[in-house]
């Protein structure tokens, strides 16, 4: 794992017949000799209810403990809306659903002197969203990681590389 920049990471949750639910996360990458590695993190037990929430918990337990955390750039899922919405957990969507986080964030960038500007979510149905979201977030970058240090440190995980990819 440690040969790994990047990896792809792949993720399941499903049932087994004698009712035992599990999540399965694994990763693909560029091993030695540009050999395609394939290593399963973990099949991990799940008892929890199961909400994007608890999943993208257990995502970030195994993922830290393998040390991916930092090198995943792409996710592949099933269709399970709350698999795909375990993954899709993001900072705008943290911002959209919490009001007094989102205050704080307007509070903020006027205390720094900044920009005040609003964030924007991407939307699958609008080809350009996604940039557009990306675009705005690193115009307000500062204020957002200071917000977060503030109202949610956890949410705060976006490394120094992955803030410049």
């Amino acid at each position: 794992m440690n040969e790994a920049s990047t990896v792809c990471m792949i993720t399941d949750r499903w049932t087994y017949i004698n009712n035992e639910s599990v999540v399965t996360v694994t990763v693909r990458f560029d091993g030695s000799k540009s050999k395609l590695s394939t290593f399963l993190l973990g099949c991990i037990s799940f008892n929890e209810r199961h909400t994007a929430e608890n999943i993208n918990a257990q995502h970030r337990s195994i993922t830290e403990e393998w040390g991916t955390d930092n090198k995943i750039v792409v996710v592949v899922t099933g269709n399970a809306p709350n698999i795909v919405a375990a993954v899709r957990l993001s900072i705008v969507e943290f911002f959209k659903w919490s009001s007094s986080a989102l205050t704080k964030l307007k509070s903020i960038p006027e205390e720094m002197g900044l920009p005040s500007l609003k964030l924007i979510q991407d939307m699958p149905t609008h080809w350009n969203s996604m940039y557009d979201m990306m675009s705005r977030i690193l115009k307000i970058k500062k204020a957002v990681i200071s917000t977060l240090a503030i109202v949610n440190p956890e949410l705060n995980v976006l490394t120094i590389i992955e803030w410049d990819i």
